[in-house]
């Protein structure tokens, strides 16, 4: 699957990165599909929902062989958010919302490639357009990332950035109107930068006086056993 030049060069340009902050993943869908959606509940509050099949495509920054990552491999992403305020209105037909949840991508092994919590990432959309974002930057504690892939404990500042096209921005929604948008669907791809890039992340390895201690617990325990079964005879 290759991906559209246009929906990579959308999200090479997209989101407010710090300085100096570098993509460590980009994500593209496997296929057309608008596995993306946003759900307007009717009272001023919506949720952004999406469960689809992505291709880490290969970056300039690092290798992702290094990470033990493939680039013909296909992914799960998972997203759930649900809005933390109304709708903002600026300029006619554009409106902003502010949203909290979860995103993760994963392997088919269920190996935890990236999972984000986040708080207030922005989604702006055009009403009646056809193209929508989502994008947060932010520090550790604002906004926190995992994986079992990733080492992010020296990670200063962390940003990622949502590009959503194909999408079927109908006006509606009340009590907004125009002013908002009803249920859509929508593609996407993405990218996610830090400062700086994580290393590979590596599981901690016991010290040696560590497995010392560990073989005598289990000689101990062996030990007491043992003698209590004698015990339990010679009664």
């Amino acid at each position: 699957m290759r991906f559209s030049p246009l929906a990579l060069a959308a999200v090479a340009c997209l989101g407010t990165a710090p300085a100096h902050a570098a993509v460590f993943l980009q994500f593209g869908q496997a296929d057309a599909t608008n596995v993306f959606s946003y759900t307007n509940d009717g009272s001023g509050g919506a949720a952004l929902a999406a469960s689809g099949s992505v291709l880490l495509p290969a970056l300039s920054s690092l290798d992702l062989a290094d990470y033990g990552l493939s680039t013909t491999d296909t992914y799960h992403l998972s997203l759930n958010a649900t809005s933390t305020s109304g709708v903002l209105t600026g300029f006619p037909g554009q409106i902003g919302q502010y949203f909290s949840g979860s995103l993760s991508i994963s392997s088919q092994s269920a190996v935890n490639v990236l999972t984000i919590d986040f708080a207030d990432a922005f989604f702006g959309a055009q009403v009646g357009g056809n193209v929508a974002s989502l994008s947060l930057s932010a520090p550790p504690g604002l906004m926190t990332m995992f994986s079992t892939v990733f080492d992010f404990a020296n990670v200063e500042t962390e940003s990622f950035a949502l590009s959503f096209n194909n999408a079927v921005l109908a006006a509606g929604g009340s009590p907004f109107g125009a002013s908002a948008i009803g249920d859509s669907t929508m593609s996407g791809v993405g990218n996610f930068d830090s400062q700086p890039l994580p290393p590979p992340f590596v599981p901690t390895v016991p010290e040696p006086a560590t497995w010392a201690m560990m073989a005598l617990g289990i000689g101990l325990v062996g030990f007491a056993t043992r003698r209590h079964r004698r015990l339990a005879v010679t009664s």
